[in-house]
């Protein structure tokens, strides 16, 4: 009788042990997985803030390029302008 309480005992603590085990292990891969996450998400901040000042650079060349474009329209209505009517030449 006491020697089937001690393998019963020694099978418990076996169980135990293996659970321990396995929560080691599981805690582990998801602490892994929360490291992998936590680098996906700073490359994908990274990466939008690299996307946000090229819209913004972006945005600024075509601001520069519509003012651009305004002043040579401007120039090209003042030289087509004869000076003693105010009209187009052509």
């Amino acid at each position: 009788m006491k020697r089937k309480k001690q393998q019963a005992v020694v099978e418990k603590d076996k169980e135990l042990h293996d659970m321990e085990r396995e929560y080691e292990e599981e805690k582990a891969r998801q602490e892994k997985q929360i490291m992998q996450l936590e680098k996906e998400q700073a490359i994908f901040k990274k990466e939008r803030i690299r996307a946000e000042h090229k819209i913004s650079a972006n945005r600024q060349d075509i601001e520069k390029a519509e003012r651009f474009i305004a002043q040579v329209n401007a120039d090209r209505k003042y030289i087509t302008l004869t000076p003693e009517s105010g009209r187009p030449c052509c």
